[in-house]
């Protein structure tokens, strides 16, 4: 596995994994759940509706709160879950480019918790940071988010409570957010995957995090699922028909490896920014960062019957499948050749020879020896992430070129909020045609982000791995 946490040893046919020293699992299904909001027609799968509200209220009420929901079919015993209005995944927010869209969080929790809209280029009071930029919402209480849509893109909402992320998200709090182009791609399918893991015992009852990690690697779940069930995620398309797949990692740890069987697909956009070209990701594999979004086009294979995987490959040794397309009926007509997204409104060019730079050293973790140290950024670890100076500052309008120097054993996933920026080749002479807000670092290795600071405000930048930000690998 590309992150360094290697207790899978097998998974059997019906997609178990098996781990050496916790409990056994399961595998994955879609349903799809959806607010639509500026005129879009609703889909709903399971028992969502769209909510209305008066004039002047918010447009999307999110309820935090329990619930019991079946994460494997057929099982006699739930799993107590923190929802979003009963439903894990919560609902699908989908709205237009450009519309007005405003989120009340209603808190029905017995702890604080906040929204984060991963990807979204939001003012940072609405981001979500508590302790940085907002105030927890406490239980009973609710808070209204203003959510920026000038960027059209796949985006994910989820819990952004410090020292709580992990047990939030792990435990079901998330939920996506689409917006629309104002002229979308033709395609015959929109479908979109929320991929997640669970830590789960064999009655189906949540294994809790333990308290503090102290070092220690974070955890990979034992149960897969997509859109919140177990079972391979089968779709129809017409036979030599398009697909528009969203891909979302929604897991709290897991760097995803996902491979491709039956067509090459096209990727269009990366952390809900589309790429300035669209490409064929190389040897039909991609890799997924915790949080991480990718837009794919699938054309599918030629005859009926005939068919595209997707496969999440667990270990060197495990791959399963975790989404079917199938070709059928009659043939349509061609569809035009596939091209890059209208592009969002980020800076053409990067002034790489004057750009502010900025070394971001990542420690801790085991060691060759057994021992294990405190998760640290430039030294930054105990007292939380939000406090003392900013790692940094910058002019509004600068661009910064930051180094994450990975001195652990692990791969990680850096996270930077409110920005996204482009990965830089190794001699900083120029870099991929495609948007991130998040860097993934192998161990030893360092990589390299350059953006543009346009978004005033107090940001966020840390783990995306949940409970390595809970463990206070971060700063602001």
């Amino acid at each position: 596995m590309h992150n360094g946490l290697r207790d899978i040893v097998a998974v059997d046919l019906a997609g178990e994994i098996r781990f050496k020293r916790q409990m056994p699992p399961d595998l994955p299904k879609l349903n799809r759940r959806a607010f639509a909001i500026g005129g879009l027609a609703a889909t709903a799968h399971r028992a969502s509706a769209q909510t209305s509200a008066p004039t002047g209220a918010p447009r999307v009420v999110l309820e935090a709160r329990p619930a019991d929901i079946r994460l494997r079919p057929g099982a006699a015993k739930f799993t107590s879950a923190w929802t979003y209005n009963g439903l894990c995944p919560g609902p699908i927010i989908r709205v237009r480019q450009g519309d007005d869209l405003r989120v009340r969080l209603v808190n029905r929790l017995d702890e604080e918790t906040t929204i984060h809209f991963c990807g979204v280029r939001n003012r940072s009071e609405m981001d979500g940071a508590a302790g940085l930029s907002q105030r927890p919402v406490t239980p009973g209480d609710s808070f209204d988010y203003q959510v920026a849509t000038r960027d059209a893109g796949t985006f994910l909402y989820r819990s952004g409570a410090h020292g709580r992320i992990a047990e939030q998200c792990e435990r079901g709090l998330y939920g996506l957010l689409i917006i629309d182009e104002r002229q979308p791609p033709p395609v015959d399918k929109d479908l979109s995957a929320l991929i997640d893991d669970w830590r789960l015992d064999e009655n189906s009852a949540y294994v809790e995090l333990p308290r503090e990690l102290n070092g220690s690697l974070p955890r990979v779940g034992n149960l897969l699922t997509v859109n919140g069930e177990r079972r391979v995620y089968e779709e129809n398309v017409p036979v030599g028909g398009r697909a528009r797949l969203r891909l979302i990692n929604a897991a709290a740890a897991r760097i995803m490896t996902l491979k491709f069987e039956g067509s090459a697909p096209t990727i269009v956009a990366i952390d809900g920014q589309p790429s300035s070209t669209a490409f064929k990701p190389k040897g039909s594999a991609v890799i997924m960062t915790p949080g991480g979004r990718l837009d794919l086009m699938v054309d599918l294979p030629g005859e009926a019957g005939e068919e595209f995987k997707v496969l999440a490959q667990l270990s060197p040794e495990v791959t399963v499948p975790i989404m079917l397309l199938r070709s059928v009926g009659n043939r349509r007509a061609a569809l035009p050749p596939v091209r890059a997204l209208p592009q969002n409104d980020l800076p053409e060019k990067l002034d790489l020879a004057r750009s502010q730079r900025v070394e971001l050293v990542i420690e801790g973790g085991p060691s060759p020896v057994g021992s294990q140290k405190p998760w640290t950024l430039n030294g930054r670890g105990a007292g939380g992430v939000y406090s003392g100076k900013p790692l940094f500052t910058a002019k509004r309008g600068a661009t910064l070129t930051l180094s994450f120097v990975n001195r652990t054993s692990i791969a990680h996933a850096m996270h930077v909020h409110g920005h996204h920026g482009r990965l830089l080749f190794s001699l900083d002479d120029g870099w991929d045609p495609f948007w991130v807000d998040t860097v993934l670092v192998q161990p030893g290795r360092t990589a390299r982000f350059a953006f543009v600071a346009d978004n005033p405000g107090k940001w966020t930048l840390g783990s995306a791995m949940a409970e390595l930000f809970d463990a206070n690998l971060g700063g602001w």
